[in-house]
Order: C-alpha cells, then structure tokens, then sequence
C-alpha cells in the first residue's frame, strides 16, 4: 500500500468521536510537583495523525509534529489555551510526512502572525531524494521547505545534546547522518528523529514513524539503555514501524498510540475488525505479551497526562 492509499483509507473511514478529554495522571505520583503535562491530540479528520504538546515545569511549551492540515485549527486553539498569546517555545519534527507537519505549515500560512515560535527543529532529507524515493510526498515537502525556508529560526537539533527545560530534558537521539539514504528500500519513515524526553521520575520515547531500515541504523550506536523509556510513542501510528525486537529494548509500561479507530482494530470501512493491512492488532499482541496493560489511543480523544 502505497502513502496515498494509506492516507485515503483514513480518509474514508469513520469519523472519530472528538472533544472528549481523559484525564490520566497514572505516573504522577500523589502530591508531587509536575514536571511536565502532556496532551495527546486527537485527529481532527478521520485519518492518522500525530501531535503533542509537552509544558515543562518551567512553563515552555514544546510542539511534536502537529498533524494533518485538518488538525490546524484545533492545534492551534490548544496552543492558545495554554499560552493565549501565541508562544511555542520549541517545535519539533520528527519526519516530513503531511500528517506530521502540515498542521503548522498550514498554522504559519493562513494565520502568520498568531504563533511566536522560539526555536523549530527538525533534520528532513533533501528534496530530490524524496522525488526519487517517495514522489507522492513531494508536493507538501516542497510546500514545507518553502515555508521554514523564509523563518529564521529553524534548525537541526544536535544529537545527544539534551535541551533543558525547568527539570525536564529533550534528547534527539538521532540525525539524518545516521542513516544510509541510498540503502535500497529507505523511505520517508526511516528518516524520524527519536525524541527522549525525561523528567526525574519518567521517561518518554518519542518514536515518529520510524521502520526497520532506520532502526537498524540506531541500534548498535547507541547503548540499549538509551531506547529505555517507560512510556513510548508507538511507531508508525503502531503498525507496521520498528520490530517487536526494538520493543523489547524499549520496554515500556504504558503506550502512546496515534491510531484511529479503524486503524486501532484494523478495520477498513463495513469490513470488519482485523480484515485490514495493517498491523496493529499484531503490534497490540506484542504489548500485551509483555505485560503492557496502559494504552493512550486518539481514537477516544483529548487526551492530558502528568508526569513527576
């Protein structure tokens, strides 16, 4: 299945049920200070999508990806409710993809003056490779790199380097010179940056769409202790991403899946549930083997979590 077909099956698929919040403080511990808050952000269409925000203790908002460009104006509502004028002090890309950064492409094109954006970073392949390897991806990319190229703050985030808000540090684990592009079979996905985010008490891993070909390139550079994280962003919107093996270094104890319904139970339109392509009632297996029992889908909406 090609990225077009991917998308349109999100696209014909049920609308979700938007607007509910779920409030879930499962890791903070009784009458601790937070560190960090956390929304995971429902899908304003009906396909799939990622977008985060992350507050810190210190007040600094920080954006992961954003969405699709139907997820613009909810991203941008969120923002505003929690900094009313406008600040994101840090937004981060994992990949290029639309339903990754359309959202703030759209956000900085149609309201160019609401957002203040301190620092984005993001490390996206050059366009002619992209032409080569994925050139239904080429009109947004194009759409992309015209639109940061005009700001001045955009940059690539050093690798290794933790970026320190109040107690929480962000690590871009990952960077472009990482990988071999020119490895037959690389695509788009395999070019997410991984995103450790950890406060005193957790650790977050944020893995964007990352496959095999990119995970294949990490592991083995970096100790296994550096993919250990308690709550993990499930690759790929949990199909079809890295391998149960990579699981197995996360190990984590709760789930972040950006997964619609129909994508949750692998359920095309009036098909029925686990007649689809894709893989995530197998990735579902993989957790529940290990013993993972909390899972955070944006099939069921709004969702905020707080971390010590």
């Amino acid at each position: 299945m090609n990225r077009r077909e991917w998308l349109k099956s999100g696209l014909m698929a049920a609308a979700p049920v938007l607007g509910s919040a779920v409030a879930a403080a499962d890791a903070q511990k009784s009458g601790a200070k937070t560190a960090l808050t956390l929304w995971q952000l429902p899908n304003q269409s009906s396909t799939q999508m990622e977008s985060y925000l992350l507050l810190t203790d210190s007040d600094q908002l920080v954006v992961i990806d954003g969405g699709m460009k139907h997820d613009a104006d909810y991203l941008l509502k969120k923002i505003r409710e929690i900094h009313p004028d406008g600040r994101v002090d840090y937004w981060l890309f994992t990949h290029i993809h639309l339903d990754h950064v359309h959202a703030m492409v759209t956000i900085l094109n149609r309201y160019p003056d609401v957002l203040k954006i301190g620092q984005i970073y993001c490390d996206f392949p050059p366009l002619e490779w992209i032409q080569r390897v994925e050139p239904d991806s080429v009109g947004v990319s194009t759409e992309v790199f015209e639109t940061l190229g005009k700001l001045p703050n955009v940059a690539k985030m050093p690798k290794g380097e933790p970026l320190r808000l109040g107690s929480v540090e962000i690590t871009a684990l990952n960077d472009l010179d990482d990988l071999d592009l020119e490895r037959p079979g690389t695509v788009i996905n395999d070019t997410s940056i991984l995103y450790r985010v950890k406060t005193p008490g957790t650790t977050l891993l944020f893995l964007g769409d990352l496959e095999p070909r990119g995970q294949e390139a990490l592991v083995g550079k970096l100790p296994p202790e550096a993919f250990k994280a308690d709550v993990v962003q499930m690759a790929h919107h949990g199909q079809n991403g890295v391998t149960r093996d990579f699981y197995d270094l996360v190990r984590p104890t709760a789930c972040l899946w950006c997964a619609p319904d129909w994508l949750w139970d692998n359920n095309p339109p009036g098909q029925g549930s686990d007649t689809g392509p894709w893989k995530t009632v197998q990735t579902r297996a993989w957790m529940n083997e290990m013993g993972v029992r909390k899972h955070y889908i944006i099939k069921d909406g709004l969702i905020r979590l707080e971390f010590d």
